[in-house]
């Protein structure tokens, strides 16, 4: 259990990317597509490079009994003897289960992109860890799920605790509140803070994690972080069911249409070209000046 603790804020290391990952992932895009009872998802990669345009390659994740949230991780590169460059990172698949009171898991795929001498892309995917968290799920189960340098963050609100999955898969048990208050929601900035906010009612609390994993602050509220892309749950609303997107640094909803989606049906997601705000019915761009 956690009481109000506050420390002085540092500055949060810098996570730098080389100009030809950058490259590549400006041009390289995967979509992925659940099927209605989640218990698969295709992955597809596509784009252009100096030489070739299309789509290179697709994958099936699963089988899962309900998948309900992704999150990945940023590329990392390799040269390679034969003068190719691979970039590989992990998709994170978080499963709620299809039945009330199931345990969640999280499936960790390896996905490895090859850039060939002649700019040609290859692309493979591989499971390589299930693990059983000790999270209450189930059908009405809200998944939550975000990532900083220190790992993985997964929550349900049928949880009065969220866990941390580091890089070698270790699972922590994070703070929680006395009494018991369900997770409500996990965000992340892009500076690697996590926000674990807790809600039950006109009780709530909230701790936040840096990016290192150290504990920033812990008390009483329902603050949360928002981030630079995907729009963050606000603490008390429900997430909606139905299906897609992903992210490289907070998580996407599978249980949401099109966008991650609150109990009103709207949401809002920001790329580099602009904000999309859907109002439940429809998206509606609206373009950088």
């Amino acid at each position: 259990m956690t009481a109000l603790t506050k420390k002085t804020l540092l500055a949060a290391p810098i996570l730098c990317i080389s100009a030809e990952v950058q490259a590549l992932e400006a041009d390289l895009y995967n979509t992925y597509s659940a099927n209605s009872a989640k218990t698969s998802i295709i992955s597809a990669t596509c784009g252009s490079t100096t030489n070739s345009s299309g789509c290179y390659g697709s994958a099936t994740l699963g089988s899962f009994r309900r998948a309900c949230a992704m999150v990945a991780t940023s590329k990392v590169e390799k040269r390679e003897p034969n003068g190719s460059t691979t970039y590989r990172r992990q998709i994170v698949v978080m499963d709620k289960g299809a039945q009330t009171g199931a345990q969640v898991m999280l499936s960790i795929y390896r996905e490895t992109q090859t850039l060939t001498s002649n700019e040609d892309v290859t692309v493979s995917t591989s499971k390589i860890k299930t693990l059983t968290l000790p999270l209450v799920g189930g059908p009405s189960a809200s998944c939550f799920l975000a990532r900083n340098s220190a790992g993985f963050y997964v929550g349900t609100d049928k949880s009065p605790n969220a866990v941390r999955v580091s890089s070698t898969f270790a699972v922590a048990t994070l703070p929680g509140f006395s009494p018991p208050v369900p997770v409500a929601s996990i965000s992340v900035m892009q500076n690697g803070f996590v926000s674990v906010t807790h809600k039950s009612g006109s009780r709530s609390g909230f701790s936040l994690f840096r990016n290192d994993g150290s504990l920033e602050l812990s008390g009483g509220g329902d603050e949360f972080v928002v981030g630079n892309q995907n729009g963050a749950v606000i603490p008390g609303t429900t997430m909606s069911s139905a299906s897609i997107p992903t992210a490289t640094t907070s998580g996407t909803l599978l249980d949401a249409q099109a966008h991650p989606v609150a109990s009103n049906g709207k949401s809002v997601v920001r790329n580099s070209a602009g904000v999309v705000v859907h109002d439940g019915v429809q998206d509606f761009h609206f373009a950088n000046k």
